[in-house]
């Protein structure tokens, strides 16, 4: 699955194959706000769609329900997410003044931002897609 955030609020759901491609589905985001950055877990079971306004949407796997929206962890819009290779970790950064990041757990269906960032430290990302984080500092 690919998720691509449009630029009228909508983030739309492509099937990609090494043969295809195909637009799946598309939904809306609450309150009209844009979405800024889109990741999947690493087994596709959430997607977290970053926005313009600092907040994160968490959508249930096929079936794109809100399940959450994480707050209080950027001023500026998101500009990456990343997840843990096992899921229950997540980081996002704000790239535009202030640059943040944020840590965030989640476990049997709850969500709290990780305010200790150093417990995060070890954690084994999926990628590197947030250029603010321990393997990067000092490179901004």
């Amino acid at each position: 699955q690919l998720a691509v955030c449009l630029q009228n609020g909508r983030v739309q759901i492509f099937s990609v194959s090494a043969t295809s491609f195909a637009s799946k589905t598309t939904f809306a985001l609450k309150g009209g706000v844009l979405g800024t950055c889109a990741r999947y877990t690493r087994e596709g079971t959430q997607l977290a769609v970053g926005r313009e306004d600092g907040k994160i949407d968490l959508f249930k796997g096929a079936s794109y329900s809100l399940a959450t929206t994480l707050k209080g962890g950027h001023e500026g819009s998101v500009g990456q997410i990343d997840w843990e290779l096992g899921g229950g970790t997540m980081r996002s950064n704000s790239y535009v003044d202030p640059k943040e990041i944020a840590y965030w757990k989640f476990s049997e269906g709850k969500h709290a931002r990780v305010r200790d960032p150093s417990l995060c430290r070890d954690t084994q990302w999926s990628d590197e897609r947030c250029r603010i984080g321990w393997s990067h500092q000092g490179l901004l």
